[in-house]
């Protein structure tokens, strides 16, 4: 016996269990994919696409970690969007440009402080990035705009998908006939399952409810 979250949840799974669904058609097409995001002063992301689990590797700010992630566990739905950026370099040179413009009202030769703040704030503007952060089981998983986002959410999609429709499409028995029917709401909300493989589920655990417990 095995278990998983899922959105919150704990489902237990069984093996082997009758299962009116197979596995995805296209799961045989999964192949290793690898996709690298990286910005300027070591900022770097690395996704490996394994067949059962993503290999997240991240360097920012000092931090140098690796992890494997279930696909089932990363939460696509929940992200939050961050800008990453130093609030240093962009105060410093907001003070210097200000001080330069006005001590150059009275000397001249005062408005060199303002290129001082003009390049503290270029470097702040160059350096400044956006990355969408997606919970996931063990920590989060960070994607930064532009760089291939839209084919590492796809790819996480897919293999979510897939995931789930191998860990949970089975009617597992040990469950109660309402969580198992609250299971499949689930799957079919995340288009694990069709509206009709969603229908027989629910005819399939409505007809047999007397091998659920309670």
């Amino acid at each position: 016996m095995t278990a998983g979250a899922v959105d919150g949840t704990i489902w237990r799974m069984e093996n082997p269990i009758t299962s009116p669904v197979t596995s995805p058609a296209n799961s045989a097409d999964l192949r290793v994919t690898k996709f690298v995001q990286s910005r300027l002063w070591g900022n770097k992301l690395e996704f490996t696409f394994e067949d059962d689990k993503l290999i997240y590797h991240l360097e920012m700010s000092g931090v140098n970690t690796t992890k494997e992630v279930a696909y089932s566990s990363i939460q696509i739905h929940a992200q939050d969007h961050r800008i990453s950026s130093s609030q240093y370099f962009r105060n410093i040179g907001v003070f210097f440009l200000a001080y330069g413009i006005f001590l150059g009202l009275y000397n001249p030769s005062n408005y060199l402080f303002a290129p001082f703040g003009a390049a503290f704030l270029i470097y702040f503007a160059v350096t400044r990035f956006g990355y969408s952060v997606y919970p996931a089981e063990g920590g989060n998983i960070l994607i930064i705009d532009g760089d291939d986002k839209d084919k590492i959410l796809a790819e996480i999609t897919t293999r979510r998908i897939a995931s789930l429709r191998k860990l949970l499409s089975a009617v597992n028995y040990k469950n109660t006939k309402e969580r198992e029917l609250a299971k499949y709401e689930f799957l079919k909300k995340e288009k694990a399952i069709s509206d009709v493989e969603y229908d027989l589920y629910v005819s399939q655990v409505s007809s047999e409810a007397l091998k659920f417990p309670g």
